[in-house]
């Protein structure tokens, strides 16, 4: 199955492949790497934008302007980024999807990057 819907939560949880797919594709407004600064700087996915511990501070202040785009979330392995997803779900955030962790990403051959974080355009677009 390519995707699973957690409906209780109203986000989607997509599997590797359909993540992938869609990121190719640039079905994303929003990539949010919830992990912790040092695992960031170890390395993360294209074009993301790094919100420490989102799923802890619950602070979506810098995204508020993301709230109607397609928000793809992710951590290490899957548990981080399923709290996040609860937290942008809570906030009135409309399509959020849990893409997992770096794990799945680079178990599918993918590697990382180590740019810097990604300021989206429909944050610069709400602070304009």
């Amino acid at each position: 199955m390519a995707w699973l819907h957690a409906a209780a939560l109203g986000y989607t949880t997509l599997e590797p492949a359909a993540f992938h797919d869609r990121l190719t594709r640039g079905s994303f407004g929003l990539l949010i790497d919830t992990r912790r600064q040092a695992e960031w700087d170890a390395g993360h996915l294209p074009n993301a934008t790094f919100i420490q511990s989102l799923q802890e501070t619950r602070n979506t202040s810098l995204i508020d302007g993301c709230r109607s785009c397609d928000v793809g979330v992710y951590c290490r392995t899957g548990v981080r980024s399923r709290l996040a997803a609860d937290v942008l779900e809570a906030a009135g955030f409309t399509a959020v999807y849990d893409v997992q962790g770096i794990v799945q990403w680079q178990e599918a051959g993918r590697a990382l990057v180590g740019t810097a974080s990604l300021t989206p355009g429909c944050a610069i677009a709400r602070s304009t």
